[in-house]
């Protein structure tokens, strides 16, 4: 539905001038939960600001159905914003919040009364509607929110970090609710957020991005099993990162060197020679020794309880850092207290060869 072609925003000009965003180009389709994930500074609020129209870009064009949008304003785009801080006006009450954008587009009172209550519908506040929005809770006012930009039916909707300033449990709440909103009004959501696991939560596919460049666009499972580079690896999940070189290459098949940990075939199209590390989750990580398993010995600094699983800080005998996962349950043995020596076994089809060197 949405096509953006070379987005490059540039503040200040010559010596002075910063790149924002760097020829961005991807595309949203219709009723899709497109998140654009990084951390603080690397321009997904910037291209949020872009495709509302609050930015113009320095470069590039924002096709919507094929027709460049990029020259009009805000006001002129079918696209609505729910902002971190929700923007709502404390005078009023939930129902006039909520009416306040469908009477400034002079809709007929009788199109306005039902819509606001059809919004209070889909956001269960029917109860609420007389209540003025200065004593309803965060998770209240974020819903008043979403219902007013969802009001004059937009064709996409954006919203900047909404769920931020919300506790952990209602943050939990609030992603089933975005995503049950997004799936009964049809629109397409366009999300910002710097926490993997929201993005991971609530999308259909993530944009990953850092320093104003995208670096990957996949599924929340393809962007975890399978990481473009080293940056994304390391921004998606916990990772370990080992030194890897590839000492041969045939049919997608890779031969890599581990080092002290030996040799390994890994499923790979990355070509001999390519600066590599090679990731591992340390849920894939097994205790112990296993035949043809590449293995590790080492000591664990620190064992951290997380109920369902205990998260181990392992320096091996080579002084490599690694991270391991071990499942708590009452059937699966005791697990590793600080100070015990282990070995550790790495699966081969658990390794993935990422672009970046180790550091």
């Amino acid at each position: 539905m949405i096509d953006l072609h070379q987005i490059r925003k540039t503040y200040g000009v010559g010596a002075l001038a910063v790149t924002a965003l760097h020829d961005v180009n991807f595309s949203i389709a219709e009723n899709e939960f497109f998140t654009l994930l990084g951390p603080s500074g690397c321009g997904k609020t910037t291209l949020l600001r872009v495709i509302a129209g609050f930015e113009a870009p320095s470069g590039g064009a924002i096709l919507l159905d094929g027709r460049d949008i990029a020259p009009l304003p805000p006001n002129k785009r079918p696209v609505n914003t729910v902002f971190q801080n929700y923007a709502l006006f404390p005078h009023m009450t939930v129902a006039q919040n909520i009416a306040f954008g469908l009477e400034c587009l002079g809709k007929p009172c009788a199109e306005v009364r039902d819509t606001v209550e059809r919004m209070l519908d889909l956001v269960q506040m029917a109860h609420l509607a007389a209540r003025r929005v200065s004593a309803l809770s965060g998770g209240q006012q974020q819903r008043v929110a979403l219902a007013r930009a969802l009001a004059p039916g937009p064709r996409i909707l954006l919203l900047d970090e909404p769920l931020s300033a919300l506790d952990m449990k209602l943050r939990k709440d609030m992603q089933l609710e975005l995503k049950r909103l997004q799936k009964n009004t049809g629109i397409t959501f366009i999300f910002v957020t710097h926490d993997q696991e929201e993005a991971m939560a609530m999308s259909d596919r993530i944009a990953v991005m850092s320093n104003g460049r995208v670096h990957q666009i996949a599924a929340p499972r393809d962007l975890y099993d399978r990481p473009a580079d080293r940056f994304v690896g390391s921004f998606i999940g916990e990772s370990n990162f080992l030194p890897a070189q590839i000492t041969a290459q045939s049919g997608g098949v890779a031969q890599v060197d581990l080092g002290p940990i030996g040799q390994a075939q890994v499923a790979s199209d990355l070509p001999q020679g390519a600066a590599v590390s090679a990731l591992i989750r340390p849920e894939h990580i097994q205790l112990g020794t296993a035949p043809g398993l590449p293995a590790l010995s080492g000591r664990v600094e620190t064992a951290v309880f997380l109920g369902t699983d205990t998260q181990l800080h392992v320096v091996t005998d080579q002084g490599l850092p690694i991270m391991v996962r071990v499942q708590n349950g009452i059937d699966l043995g005791p697990v590793p207290a600080q100070g015990e020596r282990i070995t550790l076994s790495l699966p081969p089809a658990a390794i993935r060869l990422v672009t970046g060197a180790a550091a």
